[in-house]
């Protein structure tokens, strides 16, 4: 009989260390694919969150917006009136001017909160919602699982960027905007210069912002570089987001005026007046949902285009293969030095002017 040391402990299996995936470029298709199987995988770390954030802003944005809409209906109402009482403007007293005058400065009002309304839960859903998403599809790409908590605690630190780059993105497209209002959007060859813009440098600034620590000014010519050079898988990538977002809007407006419908019924059943409140509101958690299942989407394909152009305008697969480091992330591989892919070169131009020709039309 063999003797049992007690003392002896068994050697643990050796685990092999992670390693990373390998980066290769990707046929649109392929982008397309790895989209849904991201989204598949890991739909409810995507969409909860959106829904929490987005449903309560959208429910917000649909009665402010019902509530404009009034106010104008009732100035344009009372604007016929004087019209069909034949009562030009000098023949009204000084009370009725004061209080069209009134009247016209509340819809004014009205229409500017809505506009900063919407500008700033824009902002707060691109650093709970866009920043987020966009740092839990890189990991995944990279071949880590994360809790959305987790990556919300890692992107907060970005959230300042993020915001200030947009900010600094809008500005420039409504600077662009009113310049090119001047020479009346040059025929209208400027919309498409305002779309090509807007494509390029947009596309794939919350995915700098969020993944690279990279100031303002150095973001918007990283997401300019990038995005420009892979225009026209971003232009399909749109394309294929907003037909989903129509595909799911359908049956959505369906289901808004068939609730409008019932009140008003209801409302013509029982004498009373149709109580607008409720059917803003539930028109608004409606396009929340809606929009809560598209928005993972676009930040699913716009990451992955991210990667994408990195691999092909700068070896970001080669340099991660060569850094051996299971943990690396896209801010530990920096571009090759001499590296400009902001200039603007022939191909670009070509593509600007595809843009622009495609627009006009």
């Amino acid at each position: 009989m063999m003797d049992v040391n007690p003392s002896y402990i068994p050697p643990l299996p050796q685990s092999q260390p992670p390693t990373m995936p390998t980066m290769q470029p990707l046929p649109f298709g392929r982008v397309i694919a790895m989209t849904q199987t991201i989204y598949r995988e890991r739909f409810a770390t995507y969409f909860l969150p959106a829904l929490l954030v987005i449903a309560p802003i959208s429910i917000a944005t649909s009665v402010l917006s019902g509530s404009l809409i009034d106010q104008s209906q009732a100035l344009t109402a009372e604007s016929k009136l004087l019209q069909q009482s034949s009562r030009s403007a000098t023949s009204l007293s000084q009370a009725q001017l004061q209080a069209i005058t009134a009247d016209s400065l509340k819809v004014l009002s009205a229409a500017l909160v809505v506009v900063l309304v919407a500008f700033v839960v824009q902002l707060i859903r691109l650093v709970i919602v866009d920043s987020v998403l966009v740092y839990l599809t890189s990991e995944h790409i990279l071949g880590r699982r994360m809790t959305f908590s987790q990556a919300l605690s890692a992107v907060r630190a970005r959230w300042g960027a993020v915001v200030l780059g947009h900010c600094a993105l809008y500005t420039l497209l409504i600077g662009l905007s009113v310049a090119l209002a001047f020479t009346l959007f040059l025929c209208g060859l400027g919309f498409g210069l305002l779309v090509y813009l807007g494509l390029a440098l947009g596309a794939l600034l919350t995915p700098v912002l969020t993944l690279e620590q990279v100031g303002v000014p150095q973001g918007l010519g990283r997401a300019w570089g990038l995005g420009k050079g892979r225009l026209w898988a971003l232009i399909a990538m749109v394309a294929v987001t907003v037909l989903l977002g129509v595909a799911v809007a359908i049956p959505i407006g369906i289901v808004n005026g068939a609730i409008a419908g019932l009140f008003s019924t209801s409302a013509k059943l029982t004498g009373s007046g149709i109580d607008s409140l409720p059917v803003l509101v539930i028109s608004g958690l409606l396009t929340g949902l809606s929009s809560a299942l598209i928005t993972p989407i676009g930040l699913i394909g716009s990451t992955v285009l991210y990667y994408d152009a990195r691999i092909r305008l700068e070896g970001f697969g080669e340099s991660l293969a060569a850094l051996k480091d299971p943990e690396a992330r896209p801010n530990d591989i920096l571009p090759p030095t001499g590296l400009n892919l902001s200039a603007m070169k022939g191909g670009d131009f070509i593509n600007l002017a595809l843009v622009t020709a495609g627009t006009f039309v």
